[in-house]
């Protein structure tokens, strides 16, 4: 009886354990807050440096890159002119996140 009790309150307990989510945003709110306060060149790099960062960790640990950071980063790649890299992008979004395909599509269609 008092091993059930134990193995019940440590499986119990093992459920309130800190978990840290499906996705890892890093800085981005503050990158992306810092950048619409104050647009400027250098918090626009910054913020641009962020999302790659999140991205380029995500893939080396086999992790969920966060949804719409693909087509976020492809919106600064086509605002730069490179719709080759943006084109990509969008349909990493695509490929990771199908739910966006219709929208995705749309924005593929104005390119």
């Amino acid at each position: 009886m008092k091993l059930t009790t134990l193995a019940f309150i440590v499986l119990l307990l093992s459920g309130c354990t800190s978990n840290k989510g499906l996705y890892d945003w890093k800085n981005y709110s503050e990158t992306l807050y810092n950048y619409k306060k104050e647009p400027n060149n250098e918090k626009r790099t910054i913020h641009i440096k962020e999302i790659n960062s999140i991205i380029s960790e995500a893939e080396k640990k086999h992790k969920a890159v966060p949804p719409g950071l693909y087509a976020e980063l492809a919106f600064y790649l086509l605002a730069d002119g490179n719709k080759e890299g943006a084109i990509k992008n969008l349909e990493l979004e695509k490929s990771h996140y199908p739910e966006s395909t219709a929208f995705v599509n749309n924005l593929m269609r104005t390119l």
